[in-house]
């Protein structure tokens, strides 16, 4: 039986979901370089903070070069502005583990980048954590259901990213 080969995929989900985590876990796996959307929306060249984002245009630009490429593995929210991203893979990976998670994940996160001198400000983290409060209907109720009737031949969903991690590795070995 012929191995299961995604050369584009997708992975999203909430702040603090693990989609980071799970892309690097892929990425090393598979070879296949990671993006960061952060990385693409933010302009980190003067900060480490996450409010410098990049003009509309710059941003979509540089998803069209990531998407002209054969294989490539993007994570990262941003849904109207990529919604290409989504349409051009072979696979979509949700992440929709519990609010409490996801904060806690965040917490972590933030800590750990302190630590490392990549200071992103408290300020963001409280604003990153209110909006995963106000926005839990959307990650966990209405984006699933819009993305499993958009795309429901090639996503799958998860509760974390190791379960999703651990369902890719079988994809690979069959």
């Amino acid at each position: 039986m012929p191995t299961k080969k995604y050369n584009k995929i997708r992975i999203t989900g909430g702040s603090g979901s693990g989609k980071t985590y799970l892309g690097k876990k892929i990425s090393e796996q598979t070879k296949t370089p990671l993006t960061s959307l952060d990385e693409v929306a933010y302009d980190f060249s003067k900060t480490t903070k996450f409010d410098h984002k990049k003009p509309e245009q710059e941003i979509k630009n540089e998803i069209k070069k990531i998407l002209k490429q054969k294989k490539w593995l993007i994570e990262g929210g941003y849904y109207k502005l990529t919604k290409k991203t989504y349409e051009d893979a072979d696979l979509i990976i949700y992440l929709k583990p519990t609010l409490t998670k996801r904060i806690i994940n965040t917490t972590k996160r933030f800590i750990q980048r302190k630590k490392q001198g990549k200071n992103e400000g408290l300020k963001n983290f409280t604003k990153l954590t209110r909006y995963n409060i106000t926005t839990k209907n959307k990650w966990q109720k209405q984006r699933p259901k819009l993305f499993q009737e958009q795309y429901k031949n090639k996503i799958k969903f998860f509760k974390n990213a190791e379960d999703a991690h651990e369902w890719f590795n079988k994809q690979q070995k069959n």
